[in-house]
C-alpha cells in the first residue's frame, strides 16, 4: 500500500506540478460559474429561490463524491493520474447536457405544480439530479487530488480555492454579457480548459475524448436549444397572447431583460372602474421572466389620463411636486403621471443597468418618458441612493406591494431592503417640509400586505418623533391601498390641513375610491363605493395606527411585525405553527398562505439533511463504527463545513443589502472568500499540523466571524452611501481575514489526519461536504426566522464544535 501511494504522488515541487495545479485551477473555476450562471438560467425558468437550490446541489455533489472517494479510496486513489482528465471531461459535457435535459417535456419541473400536486415532487428530485453531475465529477477530481497529495493539502487546495475565485469573477461576466441559454455551454469551456492542461500527460485515446469534447461544447454554444419559463410566470402569460413576440432582449447582472409586444397587451394596474376612456396599447417588459412595467408611447406619455384614476395619483392631490423621486417603480407611466401633475424635475432610480441602457439608447428609445427634459435616470440600488443623495424630493414613490390576485408566497424568501423599517426613515430624512412619501399596496385576503405595510410606517414614523394619525392617509379602490406619510409643512403644524383632507375626499368621491384613513374620516366613508368582507380590517387597521401594536403582531394568524434590514423579509407572512389553523378555516383553499418560497427553503433542507446524514454514515459501513478519532473527525470537519458556509451565506445578504443585487453579491463574496481561502490553505504548510495549532486556529476563525458580525453590524448603516467600488472594497476587506484564517483549517486538518490516520482522509472530505450540503437552506431559515445576526452567531458555534473536535483527536498529535 505504502509502495502504491509513494507512487502516485508527485515528486515534491518539482515541474510536474504545474499541469495538475492548472487543471484544478481551471476546474474549481468551472464548478463555481456553473453555480453562477445556473443561478441565473433558473432565476428566468423559474424563480430565484433556485439560487440557494444551486448552492445546495453544488456541495451535495461535493459530498457525493467524497463519500464514494471514501468507499473506493485504495481503487480509485492508485488511478487518479488517469482519471483526472476524464473527470473534467465529464465536467464539461454534464454543464449544457444537464440544462437541456431538464428542459424536456417528460422531465421538465414546475415549482407551483409540486405543492399543487405533491405528485409532481419526482420531477423536483429528477431537476437536482440532473444538474448534479458535473459538480459530483468536479468534486471527485478535487477529492482524489487532495487525498492522493494530502502530505501538500496546502499547495493543492490553495490553486482549487484560487481557481473558484477566478471562477466566480469569470461567472459574473458571462452572467454580465451572455444569454440565459447559452451560460452552460461558455462554462463548460472552463471545463474543456481544465482537461486541456493535462494534454501533453494523457494517452491517445484521452486526447481524441478532448477533441470530441470541445465539438461538443461548440454544438452546445452555437445551438443551446430555447428555455422555457415557468407557465406561472408573467412572461409566459405575455407570450400567449395573438401575435406576442419579443422585440428587445438584454443579459445582465440584474437578470435577463425582454420586452414583448402584443396588439392585446395593456397595463392599467387597478384602474378605477369610473374611467370611460381609452387604454393605449402598450409594450411589456419583463426581467428574469417577472413583469418590471410597461412602456408608453409617446402620445401616452403626454395624457396619461387612465393614470389619474389610480389611487397612486392620490399623492399629487394635496402636494404640488416640483421634484419627485420614483425609486425601483420601472417604466410604466409614472414619469408621466408627476410631470402632468406639474412636477418640474423627476429622478428615476433604477439598479438594473442593462434595463436602463436597452430602453433608453438610440434615436427612439423604448422608454421615451425616461428621455423626457425633466428626468434624471440613476443607476443604483434604492437604499443606496436614499443614503448617498443630499437633495431634497416633494414626492418619494416606493414600488408597489403584492400583485393582483397574490403571488402564492412566491416572494416570502426574497429579501426586499426597501419595505424595511429603516427604509421608510431613510426616506423621510430625504423629504422637503410638507413633503410626501407614497407606496400602493394591492388588497389580498386576509389582509396582509396592506397591514405590515401600515405598521411599518406607523413604526418608521414614531422612530422620527412624528405620530402615526397625524402624518398618514390613505386611499382604497377595488385592489390597490395607497399609503401617504406626510411631512409637516412648518414646526408645529398639521401635516394634513382641512383644505388637504377636502381635495382628498373630493378625489376619492370623483373617481370611486374609498378614504381609508383621513382627518375627521366617518366610518360609512371607508365602504362608500367598495365594501370590504372582512368588517375586522379597520380596527387592525386603526388598531396598527393608534397603538399598541404588540398584541396585533402577537395575535394575528400572521406575521406582521414590520421588516427591518437585519431581517428583510416583508413578504413572509406564515406563521409555522399557524398552519393548522389556517388549514380548519381554509380547508383545501389554505394552499396559497403557505407560501411557497419558505416552502421550497424547507423542504429543500429536510431533504438535504437526510441525504447528508447517509452521506456521512455510509463510508463508516467499510471503515467501522467504533475505534479512536471519529468523533473528533466528525465535529472537526463537520463543523468547519456547516461555519463556513453559515458564515458565507452571512455576507452574501450582508453584501446584498448595498450591492443590490444577489448575483453581484455572491460573487463578491465568493471570489473574495475563496481567494483568501486560498492564500490561507498555502500559508497553512508553513504551520505545524498538530492537535495545539488546529484548536487555537479554529478559535481565531470564531473570534475572527464574531467581530466581523459586530462590524457590519455598526459600519453597514453608513456603507449604503458610500460608491460601489468602495462597498465593494469594504466587503473584501472584511472578507479578507474570515477567509484566510477559514481556508487554514481544512488542509491544517487533512495534513495531520494523513499523518495519524490516513484511512480517514476521504471520509473527512465527505464529512466535510455533506455537512456543507444542508448548511445554506438551514441558513436561509435561520436568517427568516432570526434575522442575519444570528448566521454569524450560528457560524461561530460551528467553529466552536470543531474545535472541540480537534481538542476530541480530529487533528491531534499522533
Amino acid at each position: 500500500m505504502d509502495d502504491e501511494k509513494q507512487t502516485s504522488e508527485l515528486p515534491h515541487r518539482s515541474g510536474s506540478e504545474v499541469p495538475v495545479l492548472s487543471a484544478l485551477g481551471f476546474l474549481s473555476a468551472a464548478v463555481t460559474a456553473q453555480q453562477i450562471a445556473l443561478m441565473q438560467v433558473l432565476g428566468w425558468m423559474h424563480w430565484h429561490h433556485f439560487a440557494y437550490m444551486i448552492v445546495a446541489i453544488a456541495l451535495l455533489g461535493f459530498g457525493v463524491a467524497g463519500t464514494v472517494l471514501a468507499l473506493t479510496r485504495e481503487h480509485l486513489q492508485r488511478a487518479w493520474r488517469s482519471l483526472l482528465p476524464w473527470l473534467a471531461l465529464g465536467t464539461a459535457i454534464a454543464m449544457p447536457l444537464g440544462v437541456r435535459l431538464a428542459q424536456h417535456e417528460a422531465l421538465a419541473v414546475d415549482l407551483p405544480l409540486v405543492f399543487l400536486n405533491p405528485p409532481n415532487a419526482w420531477r423536483l428530485v429528477a431537476l437536482c439530479l440532473l444538474l448534479l453531475p458535473p459538480f459530483f465529477c468536479g468534486g471527485l477530481a478535487t477529492g482524489l487530488v487532495l487525498t492522493a497529495q494530502a502530505r501538500r493539502a496546502g499547495l493543492f487546495y490553495s490553486a482549487s480555492l484560487a481557481g473558484a475565485g477566478a471562477g466566480g469573477l469569470a461567472g459574473l461576466a458571462l452572467v454580465a454579457s451572455v444569454v440565459p441559454a447559452r451560460l452552460p455551454a461558455a462554462v463548460a469551456a472552463l471545463a474543456l480548459a481544465s482537461a486541456a492542461c493535462l494534454w501533453r500527460e494523457v494517452a491517445s485515446k484521452a486526447r481524441i475524448a478532448i477533441v470530441v469534447t470541445a465539438v461538443a461544447v461548440a454544438a452546445a454554444w452555437l445551438a443551446p436549444g430555447e428555455l422555457r419559463p415557468s407557465q406561472f410566470k408573467p412572461i409566459r402569460r405575455a407570450l400567449d397572447l395573438p401575435e406576442a413576440r419579443v422585440v428587445a432582449a438584454r443579459p445582465g447582472l440584474h437578470g435577463w431583460v425582454q420586452v414583448v409586444d402584443a396588439p392585446a397587451l395593456r397595463a392599467a394596474p387597478a384602474v378605477s372602474l369610473e374611467f370611460a376612456g381609452e387604454i393605449p396599447g402598450q409594450r411589456a417588459v419583463f426581467v428574469n421572466g417577472l413583469g418590471h412595467g410597461s412602456l408608453l408611447t409617446p402620445d401616452a406619455i403626454r395624457s396619461p389620463a387612465w393614470l389619474d384614476y389610480t389611487t397612486d395619483a392620490v399623492a399629487f392631490v394635496a402636494t404640488k411636486p416640483r421634484h419627485v423621486l420614483l425609486l425601483e417603480n420601472g417604466p410604466g407611466g409614472w414619469v408621466a403621471l408627476a410631470v402632468r401633475r406639474s412636477a418640474l424635475r423627476v429622478t428615476v432610480v433604477e439598479p438594473n443597468r442593462s434595463l436602463v441602457e436597452r430602453l433608453t439608447e438610440g434615436d427612439a428609445p423604448l422608454a421615451p418618458e425616461w428621455r423626457l427634459p425633466a428626468v434624471n435616470c440613476v443607476v443604483a440600488g434604492g437604499r443606496a441612493y436614499l443614503r448617498r443623495t443630499h437633495e431634497a424630493f416633494d414626492v418619494i414613490r416606493f414600488p408597489s406591494v403584492g400583485a393582483l390576485g397574490g403571488t402564492a408566497g412566491l416572494a416570502a424568501a426574497s429579501e426586499q431592503f426597501l419595505l424595511t423599517r429603516e427604509a421608510f426613515v431613510d426616506a423621510w430624512q430625504r423629504l422637503t417640509p410638507g413633503g410626501v412619501i407614497a407606496v400602493t399596496a394591492w388588497m389580498d385576503f386576509p389582509e396582509r400586505n396592506p397591514l405590515r405595510l401600515l405598521a411599518t410606517l406607523a413604526e418608521a414614523l414614531e422612530a422620527v418623533g412624528a405620530p402615526p394619525r397625524a402624518h398618514l392617509v390613505a386611499a382604497r379602490g377595488w385592489a390597490t391601498v395607497t399609503f401617504l406619510a406626510r411631512r409637516a409643512a412648518g414646526p408645529g403644524g398639521p401635516a394634513w390641513n382641512p383644505a388637504d383632507a377636502t381635495a382628498i375626499r373630493t378625489f376619492c368621491l370623483e373617481r370611486g375610491f374609498d378614504p381609508l384613513l383621513l382627518p375627521e374620516l366617518q366610518a360609512p366613508e371607508r365602504e362608500a363605493h367598495h365594501a370590504w368582507q372582512n368588517p375586522g380590517f379597520f380596527r387592525l387597521v386603526d388598531a396598527l395606527v393608534d397603538g399598541p401594536r404588540e398584541s396585533v403582531y402577537r395575535e394575528h394568524a400572521f406575521m406582521l411585525r414590520p421588516a427591518t434590514d437585519d431581517r428583510p423579509y416583508f413578504s413572509q407572512f406564515l406563521r409555522w405553527g399557524a398552519w393548522k389553523r389556517l388549514h380548519e378555516v381554509f380547508g383545501a383553499r389554505a394552499m396559497p398562505f403557505f407560501e411557497l418560497g419558505s416552502l421550497v427553503v424547507a423542504l429543500t433542507f429536510v431533504i438535504l439533511a437526510i441525504l447528508a446524514v447517509v452521506g456521512v454514515i455510509l463510508p463508516l459501513a467499510r471503515l467501522g463504527w467504533h475505534g479512536p478519532g471519529k468523533a473528533g473527525v466528525l465535529l472537526y470537519f463537520g463543523g468547519l463545513g456547516a461555519g463556513f458556509m453559515c458564515v458565507e451565506i452571512g455576507l452574501m445578504l450582508r453584501a446584498q443589502a448595498w450591492l443590490g443585487s444577489p448575483v453581484v453579491a455572491a460573487a463578491v463574496v465568493v471570489t473574495g472568500l475563496l481567494l483568501a481561502s486560498g492564500l490561507g490553505s498555502l500559508w497553512s504548510e508553513r504551520l505545524p499540523a498538530n492537535r495545539s495549532t488546529a484548536w487555537r486556529l479554529v478559535a481565531v476563525i470564531a473570534g475572527v466571524v464574531l467581530i466581523a458580525s459586530f462590524e457590519l453590524d455598526v459600519v453597514g448603516p453608513a456603507a449604503r452611501a458610500w460608491p460601489a467600488l468602495v462597498q465593494i472594497g469594504f466587503v473584501l476587506a472584511v472578507v479578507a481575514p474570515i477567509g484566510t484564517a477559514m481556508g487554514m483549517a481544512f488542509p491544517l486538518g487533512l495534513r495531520r489526519l494523513e499523518a495519524t490516520a490516513p484511512t480517514h482522509v476521504a471520509w473527512a472530505w465527505a464529512v466535510n461536504g455533506c455537512v456543507s450540503v444542508a448548511t445554506p437552506a438551514g441558513a436561509m431559515l435561520l436568517a427568516m426566522s432570526a434575522g442575519f445576526g444570528a448566521l454569524f452567531a450560528a457560524g461561530a458555534a460551528a467553529y466552536a464544535l470543531a474545535l472541540v473536535g480537534a481538542w476530541l483527536g480530529g487533528a491531534r498529535d499522533a
